[in-house]
């Protein structure tokens, strides 16, 4: 679950917390203090304390916090947004379900509350009910790259890969910063065996980050499927050489290497 969606302070598929050593977490967490006893009714200085909370993974007291300050700011969309994530953080399904629901329920026009459901309904695995709160969610704002990757796994999980690879390629326009969407096209691709479309979405992955080995071990493979064994070694290489602790990509190559070595005096004569 990913950064955030630019339209919202939490997104879908991921989180950002505060990501700061601890003497900065506590002195964020002492200045909330400070406003809050000024006044109960700040929710931004709940949600200051509550990330702080989060930062450390400590969602037992960030919902303690949230409770609390629901107690002065009864219903505060910011505050149940928060309490929805910090439950599933917490493996309350259930809980989170629920909240976000009577969210919906009370505000039609509540995309924020309507996203939190499709992941809730994704992580039941009640793919049906995903898609279509998400679809819900998108009709009343689009600018929801998260969501958008989110709805594209779940069609792809119930096997509608064309509407799935419409939605990753929406999301890839809207996070040109990013290379999930490119990967899940390319996978796709790959598991349908168009080896071309799939080298181009991963080429375009390449593209957004040549830091990371994803694309490049995937374009690998794909190499050693069409018998290209001297290009597959030279990605598998890149690849090993980005992520040297991974034993799949250090695998992988050994054997393009065999490969490579048999078929080169062959092709030579």
């Amino acid at each position: 679950m990913a950064n955030d969606a630019k339209s919202s302070p939490r997104g879908v598929a991921v989180r950002s917390r505060l990501k700061s050593p601890a003497r900065i977490i506590e002195k964020a967490r002492q200045i909330a203090n400070s406003i809050i006893q000024k006044n109960t009714n700040c929710v931004d200085g709940y949600l200051l304390l509550v990330s702080t909370y989060e930062s450390q993974r400590k969602f037992i007291d960030a919902n303690r916090i949230i409770d609390e300050a629901l107690g002065f700011n009864p219903n505060q969309h910011d505050l149940l947004l928060n309490k929805v994530w910090n439950l599933r953080e917490l493996g309350n399904l259930a809980e989170a379900l629920s909240i976000a629901s009577q969210m919906s329920v009370s505000n039609t026009s509540d995309w924020e509350a309507l996203s939190l459901l499709a992941l809730l309904y994704n992580d039941l695995e009640d793919f049906r009910a995903a898609e279509e709160n998400a679809k819900k969610s998108l009709r009343i704002s689009m600018d929801q790259p998260g969501l958008l990757m989110l709805l594209g796994q779940i069609l792809r999980k119930q096997g509608h890969l064309d509407q799935a690879i419409e939605y990753f390629s929406k999301a890839a326009v809207e996070s040109p910063q990013i290379i999930e969407p490119c990967l899940e096209i390319g996978d796709i691709y790959f598991d349908q065996q168009n080896f071309a479309e799939a080298l181009d979405a991963y080429q375009e992955a390449i593209n957004r980050n040549e830091k990371d080995a994803r694309p490049f071990y995937k374009a690998g493979l794909i190499m050693k499927e069409i018998k290209d064994y001297q290009s597959a070694e030279k990605m598998l290489k890149i690849a090993a050489e980005l992520a040297p602790k991974d034993t799949s990509i250090r695998r992988q190559l050994a054997g393009v290497i065999a490969l490579n070595f048999v078929h080169s005096p062959l092709e030579a004569k």
